[in-house]
């Protein structure tokens, strides 16, 4: 009879053992699709702000841009002439 009893005794303790262990494995899932959500928004956001910033820069390094601040901020003119000085590679 102490026998069956060590035995249901063990049978109990594996199946809350096992229980613990579910909800521990269950309560991480929950955990870490929150923290995905939380990062995949934090994701999105960097990425909107990094495509703000590149068209920032690009928009800076427009040829058009500079050419109008260099004929109207700047005060400078294309050259009337131009010399071109061709130099022959040594072989």
């Amino acid at each position: 009879m102490k026998n069956k009893n060590k035995s249901v005794f063990i049978m109990i303790l594996v199946i809350v053992v096992l229980a613990m262990l579910h909800l521990y494995i269950q309560n991480k899932s929950i955990s870490l699709k929150y923290a995905y959500t939380g990062l995949k928004g934090k994701f999105q956001k960097l990425y909107d702000q990094n495509r703000y910033y590149n068209s920032l820069v690009s928009r800076r390094q427009s040829l058009e841009r500079i050419e109008k601040i260099a004929l109207d901020e700047l005060r400078m003119l294309y050259p009337e002439n131009m010399v071109y000085i061709i130099v022959d590679k040594e072989e």
